[in-house]
């Protein structure tokens, strides 16, 4: 089966898509809070096998946090001279809703 390439987002696809409204500027932390928060019950991602609620998918997102920080202190950097997640997340072609 062949492997789909991700679309990659320029900055300039980013800020044009931002400014008309397509996106918002929050982050996927964010958005993973207030549905948890707002929709603790309700679905957020299913497949066949698999079926996530808000607050577990928040729970996740916050442990992946936790793990890229981690990797930035451990080789010394801060993490201020790093890009945004969701820039990065939206250059990998990661739907964000």
């Amino acid at each position: 089966m062949p492997v789909a390439h991700p679309t990659r987002f320029t900055l300039q696809m980013i800020e044009e898509y931002t400014g008309k409204g397509y996106w918002d500027t929050a982050t996927l932390s964010e958005i993973c809070e207030v549905n948890a928060r707002e929709h603790p019950d309700r679905k957020a991602i299913a497949d066949s096998r698999t079926c996530l609620t808000w607050p577990h998918v928040n729970e996740l997102v916050d442990r992946l946090a936790s793990r890229f920080t981690a990797i930035i202190r451990a080789r010394g950097r801060t993490g201020k001279e790093t890009f945004p997640m969701k820039n990065y997340l939206l250059g990998l072609g990661v739907v964000i809703q």
